[in-house]
């Protein structure tokens, strides 16, 4: 008579716990840096990135999992530039941080352009998830142009342009003027130099 009486009460309980579960919100997924993946897109150069109004992009890409390689979507990231050199900066609208939120499958990718490198110099690309570090690529360069970051080529970057130059022919220029990547300064050189000749950005 008692065990039968418990059985309702036993039931009720049960339900409870059962309504419980399915109402309860879904825990979020946690991009893993380990079993995430992320890729930088190599220099078309070769030996540095070439942003002008008319070519060079640098794309950072990448897919996101938890811990059991399931992708994760819908979560947001950024890219942050790391600038080394004094001489690198964003003009115009450009920005040195970008921020994209990952698709359905955990893919992701954030691109950069003549806006976003202006100048010249050295830098790093880092990937950034809930303010962690989950990717670094270190030790990487750009030039452009627009060599002094004003948002315009004009005077002084003429004047930049021609304190690379060898000091004897047949020595390589400053790597900043080698805009095809060849190791030395000629007129293919100069024709990407004039790619940003009276545009502002």
């Amino acid at each position: 008579m008692r065990s039968s009486s418990l059985r309702p009460v036993a039931g009720l309980f049960a339900g409870l716990v059962l309504s419980a579960l399915v109402a309860a919100p879904a825990v979020a997924q946690v991009p893993d840096p380990g079993t995430s993946s992320f890729a930088l897109s190599p220099s078309a150069c070769g030996a540095h990135y070439v942003f002008t109004p008319v070519m060079g992009t640098m794309i950072v890409s990448g897919t996101l999992r938890d811990v059991d390689g399931v992708a994760v979507g819908g979560h947001p990231l950024s890219v942050e530039i790391r600038v080394l050199s004094h001489t690198l900066a964003p003009c115009g609208f450009g920005s040195h941080s970008k921020s994209a939120v990952s698709h359905n499958d955990g893919s992701f990718s954030i691109v950069f352009d003549w806006r976003d490198m202006a100048g010249y110099g050295d830098f790093d690309v880092e990937v950034v998830i809930n303010g962690i570090p989950y990717a670094l690529f270190a030790g990487h360069r750009s030039t452009s142009p627009d060599l002094d970051a004003s948002g315009q080529v004009g005077v002084i970057d003429v004047g930049i342009l021609a304190s690379g130059l060898p000091p004897v022919p047949g020595a390589p220029p400053a790597w900043y003027i080698d805009y095809n990547c060849d190791g030395r300064f000629d007129v293919l050189d100069f024709a990407i130099f004039a790619q940003g000749i009276g545009v502002i950005c």
